[in-house]
């Protein structure tokens, strides 16, 4: 008996299926249409063959398409055959903007791919100057290779400051000290900035305003990226942009290189393993920088994020009323005024994907690549802190609460805000040797918290719980790989290495300093069969390093969270580092944190991002990460899950059990 929606989604399911066909028609259907004639030099696998088919059919209707596939789905080769399929036999000239340690990897790719290609890789602008000049057309398959980092470069700056008595940094004009925001020492003294800091963004003194930077007189390194939409345009055919989510900012640099590089071509390939981070202006400006035509037609406006959030995503209104008599109704006789702030939350309406995804997007998952690969296993586990981290925990969270209005309303209140929530999150996992925390307010020293240090020889039940379960996986005979994100100033990296050792382990740190980013495939491939634990930043492997590799001789199947991070983007990509083609072993993926603390909070925004991310996708997880949180626009998913389970897979759209018989036999 049919009584609710979902009910009748059930019951009608495959006929809505049904009719979404007929009226959508989609351009491409597997065993329905004939592949186009392939001229490569490897073989695609079927699964492969039908998304280059479609991809080109859309990138000709559009001059834009997004190939989202998961990790180990062969992206490079499915960009790189889709522009030359385009081409159709002419002579073309095509672009790749990709992460810097890809570089290399991307001329291997095409070399294997394409037959006679001429792949080159372009690190300045002068570079071109010839090819500029002369505006030769292109001599069959020509591509250029650009880094992210050489595409968006532009001249140098360094810090400008002078040395004080006690070597400490200061203003080159007023020779005030420069010194660490919302900061102090045991003292109170202010703390003064690391010449690294001062290196990491352009500052100006805070007494007298003097710039505390300064330019190179070099002029040899003019952003690739403008050069070739300032001298180039016309020249290339197509642009490939390999981790199309890392131009997602409104005004990044990498943002800024890949909307000059669109404008000089005239196709865009989009590639990427995850097409959102979890909220809806991820979406915007990448919408606007390589296919902006149904944002155009919707009457969005470029400088509009706000109002495409409220139209696509999740929008949370916050409204304060306040009186003059110290009442908060509006039935009391003292003055009111209220005040309204909002903020975007992770989620997705479904009108983002038939407004601007449904005819650029195309999606691929792994089991639809390969047959028989393993499953994927994940688990979450939850810690419960001893009871003097638990109860300082607490403590600091109180103080903040009592500080946080204040601090909202000053400025270096505001900075400190931030010290503040990286220490609520950190400091069960490392709870000692943290500074007093505060802020500058009205010319006087406000003290938010000082941490109390705990025994730093004390093992913690997050460590306990993590070394327990890596020593029963390599009992097992299997190889893990720990991924920890304070790896700065409160570095937790050294002491997980030292307990793991001090068990019999061999463990291995990878560092971004000791291992440059075009060394990281060949440090593990070297280094990867010897140990039996490598920790690492998750951002040092989320983009086109593998953890499987039965040629090196190493399998990491085990990957261990012992902290997420915020990034559902890094999440998502190195999660899936060790699920390859080839993978015989099950993949088992870790997450750890600690209960009733701001980590559980942080890991149920995450699960939040993961759940909105996975939707515009199709897919609708229960389990995992996922099964953490309610909070997940309920009726929009439970509608979503229903329909898809009632279609029935044999009448669907994409009908890849053939394929998947197809490519066991290649595999």
């Amino acid at each position: 008996m049919v009584e609710t929606l979902i009910d009748y989604l059930s019951e009608f399911g495959n006929e809505l299926a049904t009719k979404v066909e007929l009226a959508f028609k989609p351009l491409h259907v597997p065993g329905r249409d004939p592949l186009p004639e392939f001229n490569f030099v490897r073989k695609p696998l079927p699964a492969q063959a039908h998304v280059i088919a479609a991809s080109v059919k859309a990138l000709r209707r559009n001059q834009a398409v997004w190939v989202t596939a998961k990790m180990g789905c062969g992206k490079s080769l499915i960009g790189a055959a889709v522009a030359h399929t385009e081409a159709d036999g002419r002579p073309y000239r095509s672009i790749v903007m990709c992460p810097p340690h890809l570089v290399e990897k991307w001329k291997r790719e095409l070399q294997n791919t394409i037959p006679g290609v001429k792949a080159s890789i372009v690190t300045k602008y002068n570079e071109l100057t010839s090819l500029a000049k002369l505006r030769q057309p292109p001599q069959g398959a020509e591509w250029m290779i650009l880094s992210s980092s050489s595409a968006k470069l532009g001249n140098p700056w360094k810090p400008s400051y002078v040395k004080g008595i006690d070597g400490a940094p200061c203003c080159p004009k007023c020779h005030a000290m420069i010194c660490e925001e919302g900061k102090r020492g045991e003292q109170g003294m202010r703390l003064p900035m690391s010449v690294a800091k001062l290196e990491a963004r352009q500052r100006k003194c805070e007494e007298c305003d003097e710039p505390l930077y300064q330019w190179h007189r070099q002029f040899d390194r003019w952003p690739i990226a403008t050069f070739i939409q300032r001298k180039m345009r016309g020249m290339f055919r197509h642009l490939v942009v390999d981790e199309m989510h890392q131009a997602k900012g409104a005004a990044t640099a990498i943002a800024v290189a890949m909307s000059k590089l669109t404008s000089s071509c005239e196709f865009f390939i989009g590639l990427t393993g995850t097409i959102m981070g979890g909220y809806a202006t991820d979406m915007h400006g990448l919408l606007w920088r390589s296919s902006p035509s149904s944002l155009i037609s919707a009457g969005e406006e470029f400088h509009a994020r706000s109002l495409f959030a409220e139209r696509y995503g999740r929008i949370e209104r916050v409204i304060t009323e306040k009186t003059s008599g110290g009442k908060s109704n509006r039935m009391s006789m003292g003055e009111s005024k209220s005040s309204q702030s909002t903020r975007e939350r992770p989620g997705v309406m479904p009108a983002m994907f038939s407004d601007h995804l449904l005819d650029k997007a195309v999606f691929l998952s792994l089991d639809e690549v390969a047959a028989d690969l393993p499953t994927q296993f994940e688990r979450v586990i939850a810690c419960d802190p001893d009871e003097e981290t638990k109860k300082e925990c607490k403590n600091l969270e109180s103080q903040f609460q009592s500080h946080c209005r204040s601090m909202m309303m000053s400025k270096g209140g505001r900075a400190a805000m931030s010290t503040m929530i990286h220490l609520l999150i950190g400091y069960a996992d490392r709870p000692h040797g943290w500074p007093t925390i505060g802020y500058e307010s009205e010319g006087s020293w406000c003290t938010v918290c000082s941490p109390a240090n705990l025994d730093a020889d004390l093992m913690r039940p997050k460590e306990r719980q993590l070394v327990n379960a890596i020593i029963k996986e390599v009992g097992e005979r299997r190889q893990v790989w720990v991924f920890a994100n304070m790896t700065q100033k409160y570095d937790v990296q050294p002491r997980l290495a030292s307990l793991l050792r001090e068990r019999g382990l061999r463990v291995e740190v990878m560092r971004s300093q000791a291992v440059p980013t075009k060394d990281r495939e060949r440090w593990i491939a070297q280094r990867g069969k010897h140990c039996d634990v490598i920790i690492s930043h998750p951002g040092l492997v989320e983009t086109g390093l593998d953890l499987f590799d039965r040629v090196a001789g190493h399998n990491f199947c085990s990957l261990f969270w012992y902290q997420t991070g915020y990034s559902l983007y890094t999440l998502r990509q190195a999660s899936a580092r060790a699920l390859r083609i080839g993978q015989t072993r099950e993949c088992r993926v870790f997450y750890f944190y600690y209960s009733g603390t701001m980590q559980a909070r942080a890991m149920d925004l995450m699960c939040q991002k993961l759940v909105a991310s996975e939707s515009i996708e199709g897919k609708f997880s229960e389990g995992g990460l996922a099964s953490l949180t309610d909070d997940t626009d309920s009726m929009m998913v439970a509608l979503a899950k229903s329909l898809v389970k009632s279609i029935d897979d044999s009448a669907g759209i994409r009908a890849w059990e053939r394929l998947k018989s197809n490519a066991t036999e290649l595999t």
